[in-house]
């Protein structure tokens, strides 16, 4: 379970440190894709635990949740892969009547 937890710390600061928010299209869908990468392997690593009984189902599931929570393309790059195409993901405000 330590080895884990170490795992997901180096997962997640290797998923960080790919992007430059002073270039951020310089790699995006890199950053995207290895993201994704880390995120499926932290998931089998994850269902692999439960299998092996160190982590219960619960656990397994709370886990799962944080994985796909913090490995989010969304909340680390404001973009994700669709339909195999990098996008960029903005706000719009709404549009304020002038009238």
């Amino acid at each position: 379970m330590e080895e884990y937890k170490r795992l997901f710390d180096v997962y997640l600061r290797m998923a960080v440190r790919l992007y430059d928010p002073q270039r951020p299209y310089d790699n995006l869908e890199v950053c995207c894709r290895q993201c994704i990468r880390l995120r499926e392997q932290l998931l089998g690593m994850c269902q692999l635990l439960e299998a092996t009984g160190d982590m219960t189902m619960e656990e397994a599931e709370k886990e799962s949740k944080r994985i796909i929570s913090e490995f989010s393309t969304i909340r680390l790059f404001h973009a994700y892969i669709g339909e195999g195409e990098c996008y960029v993901y903005t706000e719009f405000a709404p549009v304020r009547d002038t009238e």
